[in-house]
């Protein structure tokens, strides 16, 4: 029997160069992955940004004076007019 087991080869270098095949191959995706997830987060961040802005949000929570609901009555009056009827 121990004859046998000294002319069978060892398997380490056929793992070794598998490996080394295919580790660069699988990195790559995995970095691809995590770019493209980076870059989507990154686009969803800018598309909210861009819908609150033009929601007019920011002014609100700045504590600025934001778009005026209810003008005063001097403010409805058509032009030429005396203000007769309101």
């Amino acid at each position: 029997m121990r004859r046998f087991r000294r002319l069978r080869p060892a398997p380490g270098g056929q793992t070794l160069v598998e490996t080394a095949l295919v580790l660069p191959i699988f990195l790559l995706v995995v970095c691809g992955i995590i770019v493209l997830g980076i870059g989507l987060f990154y686009q969803q961040e800018i598309t909210t940004v861009a819908r609150e802005t033009a929601r007019g949000h920011p002014q609100r929570q700045l504590g600025l004076p934001g778009r005026r609901l209810a003008a005063s009555r001097s403010e409805c009056r058509p032009a030429g007019s005396r203000g007769v009827g309101l």
